[in-house]
């Protein structure tokens, strides 16, 4: 209980960065009961020479709960293997801080998942993802803003973020495999407090679903999707729809 913070104004960094050809070691931050998580210090998850990216998941259980990137997370490789996964899971709001960020650009997955807030990562310049999926919860009925919005400083695949995290709570809690899967994007809010923006700095692809029907009856969400270069593809050889209805 109490939340958890990484400090900005001292070193309350984490680095699991792997020596050698070898990966970045796994990451859990996870906060049970009531507060918030901060993490305004780098996490860092990084392959050594050779190695590839770990694995970091973020839960916060509480369902007012919510979870702050104030900082950069980082599971890129370093020359050989892949690049990790970010996994973000809260029972409110997911935002970046103008330093803020999640990095992982050649194969790097994020998932980020709001049960009854927003999904707000927008510090383009530091996002730097190959596949992506986003979800919320956030009803019509409770008015909240359940909007999703990311952008991205490189090309961007919407599709499948599987449940990677394998670390447990010492006190029994959810599990890090507890955060995903997820694919694609849905929000349930309707009008504009379901709203999609997505933005990517490379080719965006579309490979999963895009779904903004509210639960009940309403306005279905607006979905906007660009790509400053490298053009925009709905694949047919998947589920790239995107469904609005009201």
């Amino acid at each position: 209980t109490g939340g958890i913070t990484l400090t900005a104004a001292n070193s309350g960094t984490i680095t699991t960065t792997g020596n050698g050809a070898n990966a970045g070691g796994e990451v859990y931050v996870y906060n049970k009961a009531s507060g918030n998580i901060t993490l305004g210090k780098a996490i860092t998850a990084k392959g050594g020479t050779g190695g590839g990216g770990g694995v970091v998941t973020v839960l916060n259980a509480d369902t007012a709960g919510t979870i702050a990137v104030d900082a950069v997370i980082d599971v890129s490789k370093d020359g050989g293997g892949t690049d990790g996964s970010i996994l973000l899971k809260a029972g409110s709001n997911i935002t970046e801080g103008a330093s803020g960020g999640v990095k992982g650009d050649s194969e790097g997955k994020l998932l980020a998942y709001s049960v009854g807030g927003k999904v707000l990562l927008d510090t383009t310049a530091n996002n730097l993802m190959a596949t992506a999926a986003f979800k919320t919860d956030t009803t019509l009925a409770s008015t909240n803003n359940g909007t999703v919005t990311y952008k991205d400083n490189t090309g961007l695949t919407i599709g499948t973020v599987a449940a990677v995290g394998t670390l447990s709570s010492p006190s029994g809690g959810a599990a890090a495999s507890t955060v995903g899967p997820l694919s694609g994007i849905t929000t349930v809010a309707g009008t504009s407090n379901g709203a999609v923006v997505v933005q990517a700095g490379g080719l965006l692809t579309v490979d999963q679903a895009i779904a903004t029907t509210p639960g009940t009856a309403g306005v279905g969400g607006a979905v906007t999707l660009e790509a400053t270069t490298g053009g925009i593809t709905l694949t047919a050889a998947n589920s790239g729809t995107i469904t609005t209805t009201g």
